[in-house]
């Protein structure tokens, strides 16, 4: 591992990355308890990736058509509150971590394929992951429950999230090779998701195992057999064997202390259930009428809610106008799919599944893409798979 990390400068980075959530909190945990160092506890993770960034910076690969992507991005920023002087309150509070996430991590993701060994990167970020994993489930079993009674019953929608790529990505070897210890911790794994109470992050799960499946399984029927899981799911939904399942499944997590929403909600029949949503949607989609042609600027979703819209396509619309939103959205749509396509097969496509877990399908779910790092890391990538796809096709 320390090799491979080593190797290309760039990986430090992309690890630092990949660990941020929690790996690098136990670094800094362990810095608060050392003599002297503690003083600096909180100066060690910032000088980690100050020193990452200065290695790798010449291994960051930028086209011309990257530097106008991110000048355009830097000009409509900067421009939106001049024009939309009702947002301010929004731009002045967030435009400084917004422009290091633009243009840290798209150059990060535009910069991994041409300066990595991506199967030796995917192999470290996968050891990492599974590295994060056990301590994770570890801290649980030594810390016990969730927290509060209030995050017992809401979930942990954060740190669902944050497990998520780590997860997807074990599955993704999981399926490349099935040993005991894989198939044990991607179910485990999947358990702890599930008992964190987040729906959007089990569905995500649900989706990328399918497509690692369909698109990196070396099964001959692996559509066939995708197909007929599919049937066989949809019969155990409609069977009583579900409700059995779902009611030991929430008895098992209210007695390990984790949230029990995910079934309390199908209990209920409220599983697809909006939880308010629904009214904001129905808000901004009356203020776009208004203004169908300007919108509202960036953060004009802000002006009309407490918080953002949790919905991608509906954001772009509010704060771009129907058409220039539109636009923005098909683009996304396209460069990703064409990504898709072209990574199909490859190992660079388990790395593009775990990064659309949480740059693009969670943005219909929660968080917003003028808050998600990962949204820029993915567009990066993305972008990097279209300019290099010639490379690809020689790296089955």
């Amino acid at each position: 591992m320390l090799k491979t990390l080593w190797k290309t400068p760039i990986n430090i980075l992309l690890a630092l990355v990949w660990c941020d959530d929690f790996l690098l909190q136990y670094v800094r945990l362990v810095a608060e308890r050392l003599p002297i160092v503690s003083a600096f506890a909180g100066y060690v993770i910032p000088i980690m990736y100050a020193v990452s960034i200065l290695l790798a910076i010449r291994s960051f690969r930028l086209s011309k058509s990257d530097m106008v992507f991110l000048a355009c991005v830097v000009m409509v920023y900067f421009i939106s509150p001049v024009l939309y002087p009702d947002t301010n309150i929004y731009w002045e509070q967030r435009w400084i971590n917004f422009l290091t996430a633009v243009l840290s991590f798209y150059i990060l993701g535009v910069s991994i394929i041409p300066s990595v060994d991506i199967d030796q990167t995917t192999e470290l970020l996968y050891k990492l992951s599974v590295l994060t994993i056990i301590l994770k489930l570890l801290y649980f079993v030594v810390k016990g429950p969730l927290g509060t009674d209030e995050t017992i019953a809401e979930g942990d929608m954060a740190q669902a999230y944050q497990l998520l790529p780590h997860i997807c990505l074990i599955a993704y070897y999981t399926i490349k090779k099935y040993t005991i210890f894989r198939v044990g911790l991607l179910g485990i794994s999947a358990f702890y998701l599930v008992f964190l109470g987040n729906r959007g992050s089990v569905l995500i799960l649900a989706i990328s195992c399918v497509l690692l499946f369909v698109f990196t399984s070396q099964y001959k029927y692996r559509v066939q057999i995708s197909c007929i899981t599919a049937l066989l799911v949809v019969v155990f939904l409609y069977s009583p064997l579900f409700e059995i399942t779902m009611d030991t499944l929430q008895e098992t997590s209210a007695e390990l202390g984790m949230s029990t929403r995910i079934f309390d909600m199908v209990d209920d029949g409220d599983l697809a259930n909006s939880t308010g949503r629904s009214d904001k949607f129905v808000i901004l989609l009356g203020a776009i009428d208004r203004k169908p042609v300007t919108g509202y600027g960036i953060y004009g979703d802000r002006s009309f809610l407490d918080g953002y819209c949790h919905n991608l396509p509906l954001e772009l619309l509010t704060d771009y106008g129907y058409f220039a939103g539109g636009l923005l959205f098909i683009g996304i749509l396209v460069l990703l799919g064409r990504a898709v396509l072209i990574s199909s097969s490859t190992v660079y496509f388990a790395l593009l599944v775990c990064l659309l877990g949480n740059g693009f399908f969670k943005l219909f779910f929660s968080g917003s893409y003028l808050l998600e790092d990962t949204f820029y890391l993915l567009l990066g990538y993305s972008a990097a798979l279209i300019r290099y796809r010639r490379n690809l096709f020689s790296r089955k």
